[in-house]
């Protein structure tokens, strides 16, 4: 592989080629046998801004979702005594109502007594 007119490198093949890996280089104005690290992977300068917005986004999600999920313990709280309410209600009413046996005893005394004064009464 050809980088300039006075440098080449040997021609390794890319898995040989990794970070901090030692060849031989030839040229003209380097001897037979000298060597030098070659670094294949090129450093990313890092940005102090960039690294400050992503933190910042980061902890403006982070504070959202802690807020949703406040919110919903609060509405599952707020459920749960509904809930309660609710089934209180409907143990008061299971309490209070009427047998059917007894309703249908009390309206047929009821016809029965209607009966006897429409046929004693006239």
């Amino acid at each position: 592989m050809r980088i300039c007119h006075s440098h080449t490198l040997p021609g390794f093949p890319p898995a040989l080629l990794t970070a901090g890996t030692t060849v031989g280089r030839q040229g003209p104005e380097v001897g037979e046998g000298r060597e030098c690290t070659v670094n294949t992977t090129p450093e990313q300068p890092v940005v102090h801004k960039e690294v400050a917005e992503l933190r910042r986004r980061c902890d403006v999600a982070q504070a959202r979702v802690d807020g949703g999920l406040a919110l919903l313990g609060h509405r599952a709280e707020e459920t749960a005594k509904e809930l309660d309410a609710l089934a209180a209600r409907v143990a008061a009413l299971e309490r209070n109502r009427w047998p059917l046996r007894a309703v249908a005893t009390l309206a047929s005394v009821g016809a029965l007594a209607v009966t006897v004064w429409q046929t004693v009464g006239h």
